[in-house]
């Protein structure tokens, strides 16, 4: 697809901007968590994809479920590493 077909069709398809720019959002959402070492509840959910209630409620009170290492009881963390290494032993 040539340059000007490229831009006719991004200029005569909003929506498909918009769903551009939202899975941009995702993808830079994604990545900033995988920046940071030490994750709480709604970095977790990200990774997950799935919601922070599902994080504290379910998945946190698992007996298998990485030990808390910072943040409190009112903001638990979690190890990024051990989250991962959790989510791949659940999907396996």
């Amino acid at each position: 697809m040539s340059e000007q077909e490229v831009s006719s069709t991004v200029e005569n398809n909003p929506e498909d901007i918009k769903a551009l720019l939202e899975a941009f959002g995702r993808c830079s959402r994604i990545a900033e968590v995988m920046l940071r070492e030490l994750w709480d509840a709604a970095d977790v959910a990200v990774y997950l994809k799935c919601s922070t209630h599902t994080v504290t409620n379910k998945y946190s009170r698992a007996d298998t479920w990485p030990r808390a290492v910072g943040g409190g009881e009112m903001k638990k963390m979690w190890k990024r590493d051990e989250v991962i290494a959790w989510a791949m032993r659940r999907a396996a």
